[in-house]
């Protein structure tokens, strides 16, 4: 098992009450394995989710991309404004 750190922003923390939350995740993980995880354990935070992209390390990516021990794992919603 690695241990990873998920950042959440805007309404995706607002939705689950927090800034981040450490996920316990099998060493082949996926990004799509994490915004499953986080679907499953804050059923709240599903639309928005299906709605948000990810990134690891500052670059936004595919939920294909596998999570390494270490990344820095942010989800980001839409954000809307002018």
């Amino acid at each position: 098992m690695m241990r990873i750190r998920v950042l959440l922003f805007a309404g995706i923390a607002t939705t689950i009450g927090a800034e981040f939350v450490d996920l316990d995740l099998s060493p082949d993980s996926t990004v799509n394995d994490v915004v499953e995880h986080l679907g499953r354990n804050f059923p709240a935070s599903q639309a928005l989710l299906s709605r948000s992209r990810v990134a690891i390390n500052r670059a936004y990516v595919s939920l294909e991309t596998t999570v390494n021990a270490g990344d820095e794992v942010a989800v980001i919603p839409p954000v809307s404004g002018g």
